[in-house]
């Protein structure tokens, strides 16, 4: 990609080529004639400017006025009123050097507005994009910025809590003018205390290509928006796709291109309700927070790795309350080191967090009724809590983790299929359970014993106690090989601890 200031890479050159016939080794004088073709080749030039006019730039702050149009949050009244000097009414300024505009000091009810010209140059046909960005630093007072950038006094970009910008590419033909740009940046009266000592620097630039450049990149904002009470910085829909398949439903479907979210965070923006099947799968993002309104993340929505592996790259998640469904393998092979399923949850797909192998604590809250392969060759697990309410420890659920210990709720009616298989640190297991639980032949099995450690299962209902025993007492109970049909090649103490 050619862009502006780095200079094209166009042939430039000037070619003489004769065609013709002349006489060699003779005296004799004849007819000739001779015929020159001459070829000019000139290069192109890509060249289309931004000067931002300092001598336009105008202050504005607000002066109380019984006739004025802008409240305050007590609704009393006021008008702008244009500063000197570039310093704003209460003591703070802005200056503009080399396309880049500082504000010291801003208070609520300061503006800014100044101009910027465009200039085509360019001998040949152009594509190109204009670019808004902000020092670092600079996030804070941004958020509560209001503005726009306006050509022939029409809106085309706006500035709202406006952190950068870049626009889609466009179209230029040679020698065609582009139009100039008005800028406006304004903090509302209304904006009270989160904004006192801040500041903020703004750039404004323009890239520029040949005509026939293979370019790509969609329309792109990133907004400083609060989101349940804390700042984060949110892509919107350049960047992200969404599906609003009815009203009030807004599903985010995944990035226009995945691979450019490797090592990004992702902020879910309010107002989006689901993130669908598969939408970040193997995409690389770092770190999720959801927003308040999301009720559901789909399968494999962030999905990583093969069905063996684990490449995930998510360190931190947080779960809006509100949430009410995770899909069948949403998070598998991401390794973030702790987790909070929102008590909103009742829907934990197969294998929600398969793999997740630097988990290390875990609670499900009792809205949960049914866990399948959910914390399957979660290697790091080593705590995990259950409430009543859980009715079904599904086949692979705790399958291959680190746990020593584990409480059955009194609501479980069945323990599934490998629910427990290869848990080669489980050395307790306190039953609950208030009726006789269906245990699945293999739920304890461990495939190859790596220690003869005794595990204790601690029962508190005496009916329970004696049918998992088949034995008509209460007193310890030893076992080797299996229970109510259920294998385990490791030694068993049943302990009736009573209610």
């Amino acid at each position: 990609m050619n862009k502006k200031n780095l200079k094209p890479l166009l042939i430039s050159a000037l070619l003489a080529v004769g065609f013709g016939a002349s006489s060699v080794g003779t005296s004799f004088a004849l007819f000739t004639d001779r015929a020159d073709t001459v070829i000019s080749v000139t290069s192109g030039k890509v060249d289309v400017e931004m000067t931002a006019d300092a001598t336009s730039l105008k202050l504005f702050s607000v002066a109380a006025n019984a006739q004025g149009t802008i409240l305050d949050e007590n609704n009393e009244k006021y008008e702008l009123v244009e500063q000197a000097n570039n310093k704003f009414a209460n003591g703070g300024s802005a200056t503009l050097e080399n396309n880049t505009l500082t504000i010291s000091k801003m208070t609520p009810g300061d503006k800014v507005t100044f101009n910027v010209g465009l200039k085509n140059e360019s001998n040949v046909n152009t594509k190109y994009r204009l670019l808004y960005s902000s020092a670092e630093g600079s996030e804070d007072l941004l958020m509560g910025v209001t503005g726009s950038i306006k050509a022939n006094n029409a809106e085309i970009i706006n500035l709202d809590s406006t952190i950068s910008y870049v626009s889609a590419w466009k179209t230029l033909d040679a020698d065609v003018d582009i139009d100039d740009l008005s800028v406006e940046l304004y903090l509302p009266l209304t904006d009270g205390n989160r904004y006192q000592d801040l500041g903020a620097t703004i750039t404004l630039s323009i890239e520029a290509v040949q005509g026939n450049a293979n370019v790509t990149g969609e329309e792109t904002y990133v907004k400083r928006e609060l989101v349940d009470g804390e700042a984060v910085s949110i892509l919107t829909e350049g960047v992200y796709k969404y599906n609003v398949t009815e009203a009030n439903t807004k599903i985010l479907t995944g990035a226009v291109n995945n691979v450019d979210l490797l090592d990004e965070d992702l902020v879910v923006a309010p107002g989006v309700t689901a993130i669908g099947d598969g939408a970040f799968a193997n995409s690389g993002i770092r770190s999720l927070k959801t927003s308040s309104t999301v009720k559901k993340i789909g399968a494999n929505a962030f999905y990583s790795g093969t069905s063996s592996t684990a490449t995930g790259n998510i360190f931190s998640v947080t779960l809006n309350e509100g949430l009410e469904e995770i899909g069948d393998k949403a998070f598998k092979g991401q390794p973030m080191t702790s987790l909070v399923i929102p008590s909103s949850v009742t829907t934990l797909g197969v294998g929600a967090f398969q793999q997740c192998s630097e988990l290390e604590v875990v609670e499900v809250p009792a809205s949960i009724t049914v866990l399948n392969g959910t914390f399957h060759a979660c290697a790091g697990l080593e705590a995990v809590t259950l409430h009543d309410g859980l009715t079904t420890i599904g086949q692979d659920a705790l399958r291959e983790t680190k746990i020593s210990q584990v409480t059955i709720p009194s609501t479980v009616k069945s323990i599934g299929a490998y629910a427990f298989r290869d848990c080669y640190d489980l050395l307790t297991v306190n039953v609950d359970c208030t009726t006789v639980p269906e245990i699945a032949s293999n739920a304890f099995l461990m495939a190859t014993p790596k220690n003869v450690q005794t595990i204790t299962f601690n029962v508190k209902n005496e009916a329970v106690f004696k049918a998992l025993t088949g034995q008509d007492t209460t007193a310890d109970f030893t076992m080797t090989g299996g229970f109510k049909g259920s294998s385990i090649n490791r030694p068993v103490i049943f302990h009736y601890v009573g209610q």
